[in-house]
C-alpha cells in the first residue's frame, strides 16, 4: 500500500466513523425522546404501561371516533374526557356551560372543581387492594360493569360523597367511586381516578367494559381527549390521533436503525486497521518541468491558442533563466536579456524576443519562438554559461 493510497483509505474511513457516530447519536436522541413520550401519562399514542392507546383502539373497535383536542371546548364532540387537563377557575362556567349543551364531560382528578366533594378510603366496596365492586349502581350504562381495578394512583381520595339527584356506582350510595351528576342537557361523570384507562389497567377485570359503556355507547360517537395545555393555549388548534411520522416509528423500527449505525461503526474501525506499516512503492518516472510545458503549449498549439502558448512558454523560460544565473524571480525581461547575452553567445535582441511578452499572431510566430526558446534553453541551461 503506498502513503497516499494509505491516507486516501484513512480519510475514507474517518468520514465512514463520522458517519456512523452521527448516526448513532441521532438515533439515541431519538430514541430518548421517544421513550420520554412514550413515558407521558395518559398519552394516547404511547404504548407504555402508563399510556392509554389501548383505551383509544378499544373505544375506536365500538365506533367511536376518537381524537386530541388541545382547546377547549372541542370542535363536533360528544364526550370529552379530562385525563390530566384541569380547567383554571374562570373557566370552570365555560365548562358547565359546554356540557349543559348536550355534551358528556368525563373528569378523572379528584381534585377537580367540576367533582363533588372527595371522601379518603373507598369503603365497603372494596375486593383486594384495588379492585372495586359494583355495589350500589344506579347508572344504567354500567349495569353489566361487575367490577373494575382502579390501579394504584396514590390519591388520598379514592372516592366522591354522592350529590343529591346524581346517581353512582361502585360505592355504596353515599360514597362512590363513579359519580354522574346531570347538568342541562348534559352531564359531567365523575371517575376518581383515571388509572383503570391505562394500558397496564385495560385488561384487568371490566375496565375495558367500562370504557366502552362511557365513551362508545353507540357508533359514530364522538370522544375528544383533552390535553394538558387546552385551558392555556387557544391558538393550539385539535388534531387526530393518527400524528406525524415521528409517531409511527415504532421502538423496534428506531432499534434496528440504531443497530445498523453500530454496525456502520464497527465497519469503519475494521476496514481502518491498518497491519503493518506503510510500504513505499517505486514512483513513475518524473517529468521536467520544461517537457510539461511545452506539452501544454503544444496543446493550445493544437487549440490555435497561439497568444496563450506564448505566455506559457515565456513564463517558463524567464523563471529559468533567473534561477540559473543567479537573478531574482521576476526580474525584468531586459536585465535577463543584458545578463544572458553577456555570458553566451546569443544576441542581446534575440533572447529579449523570447523573454520579452510581445504579440504572437499565428502558428508560424509561435513555432519560431519556440525554436528560439530551444536554443535558449540548451544554451543557458544545458550549456555551460556561469
Amino acid at each position: 500500500m503506498t502513503a497516499a493510497a494509505a491516507t486516501r483509505r484513512s480519510g475514507a474511513t474517518r468520514t465512514a466513523l463520522a458517519i456512523g457516530a452521527g448516526v448513532v447519536v441521532l438515533l439515541l436522541i431519538g430514541l430518548l425522546t421517544n421513550n420520554h413520550r412514550d413515558a407521558a401519562p395518559y398519552d394516547p399514542r404511547s404504548t407504555s404501561a402508563t399510556g392509554t392507546k389501548a383505551f383509544v383502539q378499544t373505544v375506536e373497535h365500538f365506533g367511536a371516533k376518537v381524537s386530541t383536542a388541545d382547546t377547549f371546548p372541542p370542535p363536533d364532540t360528544d364526550v370529552a374526557v379530562l385525563f390530566v387537563a384541569e380547567p383554571p377557575s374562570d373557566r370552570i362556567d365555560d365548562v358547565r356551560d359546554w356540557v349543559r349543551d348536550g355534551h358528556t364531560l368525563v373528569v378523572t382528578s379528584p381534585q377537580s372543581e367540576l367533582t363533588p366533594d372527595g371522601a379518603s378510603g373507598a369503603g365497603p366496596h372494596v375486593a383486594g387492594d384495588a379492585v372495586l365492586e359494583q355495589g350500589t349502581c344506579s347508572v344504567t350504562a354500567f349495569a353489566d360493569v361487575d367490577r373494575i381495578d382502579r390501579g394504584r394512583t396514590g390519591s388520598f381520595i379514592e372516592a366522591f360523597d354522592v350529590p343529591e339527584r346524581a346517581a353512582s356506582c361502585f360505592g355504596d350510595g353515599d360514597s362512590a367511586f363513579a359519580v354522574v351528576q346531570p347538568v342541562g342537557a348534559g352531564q359531567i361523570v365523575s371517575l376518581a381516578s383515571g388509572a383503570m384507562f391505562q394500558n397496564r389497567n385495560l385488561d384487568s377485570q371490566d375496565n375495558a367494559a367500562l370504557a366502552t359503556a362511557l365513551f362508545a355507547p353507540r357508533p359514530g360517537t364522538r370522544v375528544a381527549i383533552v390535553g394538558d395545555d387546552a385551558f392555556g393555549d387557544p391558538a393550539a388548534g385539535d388534531s387526530d390521533i393518527g400524528g406525524g411520522l415521528g409517531r409511527i416509528i415504532t421502538f423496534g423500527v428506531s432499534l434496528a436503525v440504531l443497530q445498523l449505525g453500530v454496525a456502520l461503526v464497527v465497519y469503519g474501525m475494521a476496514r481502518g486497521r491498518r497491519l503493518g506499516r506503510v510500504v513505499s512503492e517505486p514512483q513513475p518516472v518524473q517529468i521536467a518541468g520544461s517537457e510539461l510545458v511545452d506539452a501544454v503549449g503544444n496543446l493550445m498549439l493544437q487549440m490555435k491558442q497561439p497568444a496563450n502558448a506564448s505566455g506559457i512558454l515565456r513564463s517558463d523560460l524567464r523563471r529559468e533563466l533567473c534561477a540559473r544565473i543567479g537573478l531574482p524571480p521576476g526580474a525584468p525581461a531586459t536585465l535577463i536579456a543584458d545578463t544572458v547575452a553577456a555570458r553566451t553567445p546569443i544576441d542581446r535582441e534575440t533572447v529579449l524576443r523570447a523573454v520579452e511578452d510581445r504579440p504572437v499572431a499565428n502558428d508560424l510566430e509561435l513555432i519560431e519562438l519556440a525554436n528560439q526558446i530551444d536554443t535558449i534553453r540548451e544554451e543557458v541551461l544545458h550549456g555551460h554559461a556561469p
